[in-house]
């Protein structure tokens, strides 16, 4: 017998074992008994040549044989129910989502960032399930999952030792904290100290589960009373409120505690951090999962945010900084989120292409935009320093070691290789903005190669959607978020009054960068709201609101 005759039910089991970790369980959920489970795992060890799971204790391990035929297997087994699908004239499931949560994330993250994706993407369908972290990854290995919310605690390790490695990501790192009842005596302040929490009533999950969320403080100096024990994370938060003790909380409970409920901070002792991750196997995501981990973010990174203005005032800088904001920016703008660009007195270059994903892009008349494109090279300085009596030698390892030495001129290879790093990148840049602007790229080529363009000019050419200043663009996130228009602008990162009035200590000084976008409030509120009075100046000194803006000539020698 090979592995080519081993059965699709024999495969459909041995998926079941690996996600559920027993044989017990999987004969349950089968609704099998546990010794036609056994059969059909070993008929499909007897094909395969070797063992495909380790029996131990406490449940079953798969071997290294047994994760590749689990691969494949599960591969196997989608492809067949799709067919049958198909067949059967129902609907495809390109469009839906499976999703496992941890207990606490399906509290607050969960149910708000599956309400803005139905708002946003109505055509995507997200299935879940509630589990504990060990009983996640066993899912998402055997494809039964394809996004899971984990929780994870110091020392950070990687989830599981399988291969290949899941795609991982951070969407918060919170301390733990603190759920008490309000009436305690603790309970009054904004943080708890640690020492006061040894002589405490403690209500705290089952000892023999396999993901202790909340429960007993880490590292006591004392053993803890347990009071009452409960594996349901509301059951524990309603017999705080009810006065009966104290549990731990994520920080994220906070929103949804029952009333009577304080959660707060520990102070003292090593801090005790928690991660909430997102994971999933390392295969190319559909779009559906993609949209639905952006949603996931999204909600996780600041649930008060409905919506983003970002002030961009600068002149450019590096590809690689540029392509990350833009990243997070459509990111954000993917899970729902309104985006919009106010430009200062500078947004060329690096500052025009993270402005690209943007709802709307508003600019001064005044603003310096554009120089779509990108400038390398190195200057050369061996003949000065010869000149200069000075010697200098190098070891290198590797024909292109010297690349990037200002003490070295390019061979005819490497200028080749820049050449075309930098064609990558232009053509990377201008497809970002045509992609964000809706211009095709002929267009968005005769706008680029470095031309610098006024917000006016821009205006006309449609790198910018209209004229006008911060306020502006908040009146328009606020619209588009379906915000009051009196509704909050929360000034990120904040900055301390004290902090404010300090002379800065350079240009990059977080003081400075403040009283920038304080000063840009008013002066666009006086040039925004009067573009007439702006042109009449211009006529009085012998321009047009359309004068072109030169720069003086530059020789490179």
């Amino acid at each position: 017998m090979t592995f080519a005759d081993a059965s699709l039910t024999a495969l459909r089991v041995f998926r079941e074992v690996a996600e559920r970790g027993t044989l017990t369980a999987a004969a349950a959920a089968l609704g099998y008994t546990q010794s036609a489970v056994s059969r059909q795992i070993a008929s499909l060890e007897r094909a395969a040549g070797a063992p495909l799971l380790r029996r131990r204790h406490d449940g079953v391990r798969l071997t290294p044989a047994g994760q590749l035929v689990l691969r494949r297997a599960a591969i196997v087994i989608d492809q067949v129910d799709a067919t049958a699908r198909e067949l059967a004239g129902l609907p495809d499931e390109r469009g839906a989502v499976r999703l496992g949560w941890f207990a606490s994330a399906g509290a607050w993250l969960v149910p708000r960032a599956l309400t803005e994706l139905r708002r946003t993407h109505p055509g995507i369908t997200v299935t879940t399930r509630e589990g504990s972290t060990p009983a996640l990854l066993r899912a998402l290995r055997a494809r039964t999952l394809d996004l899971a919310l984990l929780a994870a605690a110091p020392p950070f390790r990687p989830p599981d030792a399988e291969t290949p490695a899941l795609h991982l990501q951070v969407l918060r790192e919170r301390s733990l904290c603190v759920a008490m009842p309000a009436a305690h005596p603790l309970a009054g302040g904004e943080f708890v100290d640690v020492a006061d929490l040894g002589a405490q009533r403690w209500i705290t999950g089952p000892t023999s589960g396999e993901d202790r969320l909340m429960g007993v403080w880490p590292g006591l100096d004392r053993r803890p009373e347990i009071a009452h024990t409960a594996r349901d994370w509301l059951a524990k938060l309603h017999l705080v409120a009810a006065g009966f003790g104290i549990t731990t909380a994520p920080a994220g409970l906070a929103a949804v505690a029952p009333a009577g409920v304080r959660i707060l901070p520990v102070r003292g002792g090593p801090r005790e951090h928690r991660r909430l991750l997102l994971a999933r196997l390392p295969d190319p995501p559909g779009e559906a999962v993609v949209r639905v981990a952006a949603a996931l973010r999204a909600a996780a990174s600041d649930r008060r945010a409905r919506a983003i203005v970002l002030r961009v005032n600068s002149p450019g800088g590096s590809y690689v900084a540029s392509d990350t904001i833009w990243g997070a920016l459509s990111a954000v703008r993917a899970a729902g989120k309104p985006v919009v660009v106010s430009m200062g007195a500078l947004a060329a270059s690096g500052g025009y292409f993270i402005a690209c994903p943007a709802d709307r892009i508003i600019a001064l008349p005044s603003t310096l935009t554009g120089s779509i494109g990108v400038l390398g090279g190195k200057p050369v300085v061996a003949d000065l320093l010869a000149r200069w009596g000075v010697g200098t030698d190098a070891v290198t390892a590797g024909r292109h070691a010297r690349m990037s030495s200002i003490r070295a001129g390019y061979t005819d290879e490497e200028w080749q290789q820049l050449q075309e790093s930098l064609d990558r990148i232009y053509t990377d840049f201008t497809g970002k903005v045509a992609a964000g602007r809706g211009l095709d790229r002929e267009r968005v080529d005769d706008l680029a190669r470095g031309r610098v363009w006024t917000g006016a000019d821009a205006l006309d050419r449609g790198l910018v959607d209209e004229l006008g200043g911060l306020r502006r663009a908040a009146e328009i996130a606020r619209k588009r978020a379906g915000l009051p228009t009196d509704a909050d602008v929360r000034q990120y990162p904040h900055v301390p009054m004290l902090r404010r009035l300090r002379r800065p200590k350079s240009s990059e000084d977080i003081g400075a960068a403040a009283a920038a976008v304080l000063a840009a409030d008013h002066v666009d509120g006086l040039l925004a709201g009067s573009v007439d009075a702006a042109s009449g100046l211009l006529d009085a000194l012998g321009l047009t609101s359309g004068a072109l803006l030169l720069m003086p000539p530059i020789t490179l020698r």
